[in-house]
């Protein structure tokens, strides 16, 4: 079923094959530290982990802002939106390494 529908993906245009997740099981570190030279990588994951501690941080500082139970909606279309943000950055970036003829 799941060869199916990603061969179903793949046979479609651009944007909708670009939504699918690498069946190959492949994370953003090892792609980013694919395309890094080796001198670089520990700069790469550097930088990848001090952003993900910023925005982790962020939703700290929104969980106090944002602290009566009348405010959890915010809370909640916010993180919605950050993960709709994330999955088309993702997408982005996997159909513009397709476009380059990158296999990922």
């Amino acid at each position: 079923m799941t060869q199916a529908i990603y061969q179903a993906l793949q046979s479609s245009t651009c944007l909708g094959s670009c939504f699918w997740i690498n069946p190959s099981g492949a994370t953003s570190q090892h792609l980013s530290n694919s395309y890094a030279a080796v001198c670089h990588t520990g700069v790469v994951n550097g930088v990848q982990s001090s952003l993900q501690n910023l925005f982790q941080s962020l939703s700290y500082v929104a969980g106090l802002v944002f602290w009566s139970p009348q405010d959890f909606p915010t809370l909640m279309y916010a993180s919605a939106g950050v993960v709709v943000v994330a999955a088309i950055l993702y997408s982005v970036f996997v159909c513009c390494c397709r476009d380059k003829g990158t296999q990922l």
